[in-house]
């Protein structure tokens, strides 16, 4: 997070983030690349289709409600782990949409901390 971002308000912070995600919202899932249920969809051990479902649902539960709950929050510790696990062996433009949801959601666990 740059200096300009931690000094902003949380308001402001909240607003980034929710600008961050509405726009990562807009991209398309890597089907051709990583296809659901194949076996190339799934990566060090990770379905990726599973994977953006479960940090679809984080991104909009937090953006609802403000907040997750603590079982929320213990999933998006997996999740992230599932994430980073993968991230490496994954190439673009998958790599990509994947390593935007894994820093959304780092952003979100680093402002509820």
């Amino acid at each position: 997070m740059s200096s300009a971002q931690e000094d902003a308000e949380p308001a402001d912070r909240l607003e980034h983030l929710r600008r961050r995600w509405m726009a990562w919202s807009e991209l398309a899932y890597p089907e051709e690349q990583y296809r659901p249920g194949s076996r190339g969809g799934e990566v060090q051990g990770v379905d990726l289709a599973l994977a953006a479902g479960d940090f679809v649902a984080l991104l909009d539960s937090f953006f609802t409600r403000g907040r997750l709950s603590e079982e929320e929050l213990e999933y998006l510790r997996l999740t992230l782990c599932d994430l980073e696990r993968a991230l490496p062996s994954l190439a673009d433009p998958g790599r990509a949409y994947f390593y935007e949801a894994a820093e959304l959601l780092k952003a979100i666990r680093g402002g509820i901390q």
